[in-house]
């Protein structure tokens, strides 16, 4: 359920999804995961993939596209790396701009070969911001169960922040209210709920942690689960964001983050991962 983006924006962003294709610029970078040991020549493992300097006297890398062909970016080491080491390197590639007609083609092709059917049936709903109460999505959901059999297996709403409380109340009991009430429609109809919470840390740039709950920390107490993300300009750069665990009711606590690439050029939030130790 949209509350913040409107459903044209999220349906280019499945077409981009089905078809990896940009909407801007038909030249496309896209991210791969690489080690500043390679970048630097400074290396001797066995296992690297090259022998070829990345960066030159100065310490700067070249445009993407303009290095030696000699240079293959290498994570072989991905499975015991911290963040002293990770970086990522770009494969330039030539696209064609998205065309709604070519993922059309895309989406019947994965209909014929049953992909879909594994995948599950998929239902978008946009309502504007502030004008979805609790028991307003209770009902629509009630409506899709009994006129068109659909039975939920998760609720994505985008984002709780955004839905208007039936009976006026404060900023945060309203917040907590609605958390809540996510939690028990998960509850009631045996489904996973996802949601999202803006940070505070937005101004001051720190890493999104413990107290950086957006609005009341109360709502980190009532989920089960809370992923962080976090995302610096440089990250961005690079096409990295990190996930960590910030909260598991029912298992101890992973403190371990994913380093996740990703190109939002072509629609895809998620390209490839790997674990990474924080060294700071």
């Amino acid at each position: 359920m949209l509350l913040e983006m409107k459903e044209k924006k999220m349906a280019r962003r499945i077409w981009q999804d089905l078809t990896g294709s940009p909407t801007l610029n038909t030249d496309v970078r896209i991210p791969v995961f690489d080690c500043i040991l390679n970048q630097t020549n400074s290396c001797d493992l066995g296992k690297r993939t090259c022998r070829e300097c990345l960066v030159d006297g100065n310490g700067n890398l070249p445009e993407p596209g303009t290095e030696s062909k000699k240079y293959i970016p290498c994570s072989q080491c991905r499975s015991n790396w911290d963040d002293s080491k990770l970086t990522t390197w770009w494969k330039k590639e030539e696209r064609e701009l998205l065309d709604p007609a070519i993922a059309v083609h895309q989406y019947e092709k994965f209909k014929r070969t049953g992909m879909l059917n594994k995948a599950g049936k998929f239902h978008l709903v946009e309502f504007p911001t502030n004008t979805l109460t609790v028991d307003m999505m209770k009902a629509y959901i009630n409506n899709l169960e009994y006129y068109d059999d659909f039975i939920m297996d998760f609720l994505i709403t985008d984002y709780a922040d955004k839905f208007k409380l039936s009976i006026p109340s404060k900023i945060f009991e309203s917040l907590n209210i609605i958390w809540d009430a996510h939690k028990a429609i998960a509850q009631e109809k045996h489904c996973l709920s996802i949601t999202a919470s803006q940070s505070n840390t937005e101004r001051t740039g720190k890493k999104v942690g413990k107290g950086s709950w957006s609005g009341s920390i109360e709502k980190r107490r009532g989920i089960d689960l809370g992923i962080a993300l976090n995302q610096k300009k440089e990250d961005q750069e690079k096409g990295l964001i990190y996930l960590e665990i910030d909260k598991m009711r029912h298992e101890e606590t992973v403190y371990s983050e994913v380093a996740v690439l990703q190109s939002l050029s072509i629609g895809r939030p998620y390209i490839d991962s790997c674990f990474v130790r924080r060294t700071s």
